[in-house]
């Protein structure tokens, strides 16, 4: 019963809109044209992954094309009574679209927002009665960063082991090169110009010492 009402209340409002913005001009119009862009945007971005399957090609690539090819029939359709009527009949067409497109992706938002939040709340919720304490919304957001800080610091780690493994040679007539090369480069360019293998190589290079 609330999706009907919804859009009932839509095309209501369209229709008062387009009467107060073309009230003095000599023009056709209908509240349910932006509907229509409504629907097509809303539907777009919820359920166009369901109902078009093209696996070869990537998901926003697909929407994208639809997209574009909606948008260009909606175009010829338009340019048509534009060259016959006059540029201003195709005002209401230029508004249905920005109406109904950015109604539509505000609709999508909230939608997204609502579920997000309801997920969380039934998820909360489970955990509790399984007696697991869940944390706020407010206390996730540092264990994420923190989890995240570790992660970089592993990989950063990771690296710098790799890096320790190729910048020492097992021959030191080829080390002692190497940091003949280094040294030169830092007379020229200084200390700031050397690549992170040629710090980690100084590094590793001066423990041996």
């Amino acid at each position: 019963m609330i999706y009907p009402l919804l859009l009932f209340i839509l095309a209501v409002f369209y229709g008062l809109l387009y009467t107060l913005i073309f009230l003095n001009y000599n023009i056709v119009y209908q509240g349910i044209e932006p509907l229509s862009f409504y629907l097509i945007t809303l539907f777009t971005a919820t359920k166009f992954r369901q109902y078009v399957d093209l696996p070869s090609i990537n998901y926003r690539l697909r929407v994208a094309f639809v997209s574009f090819a909606m948008l260009a029939v909606w175009v010829i359709l338009t340019v048509m009574p534009a060259i016959r009527f006059g540029i201003t009949a195709i005002y209401p067409e230029l508004l249905s679209l920005i109406f109904g497109v950015s109604t539509g992706l505000l609709s999508f938002g909230f939608m997204k927002f609502l579920y997000k939040r309801n997920t969380f709340k039934k998820n909360k919720s489970s955990a509790e009665a399984q007696g697991i304490q869940m944390p706020d919304k407010e206390e996730l957001t540092p264990a994420i960063i923190s989890a995240s800080h570790i992660e970089q610091m592993i990989e950063k780690d990771k690296e710098l082991f790799y890096s320790k493994q190729n910048a020492i040679s097992s021959e030191p007539e080829e080390n002692e090169q190497r940091l003949n090369k280094i040294l030169e480069k830092i007379n020229a360019e200084g200390r700031e110009s050397l690549t992170d293998d040629e710090q980690a190589f100084l590094f590793y290079y001066s423990q041996q010492l």
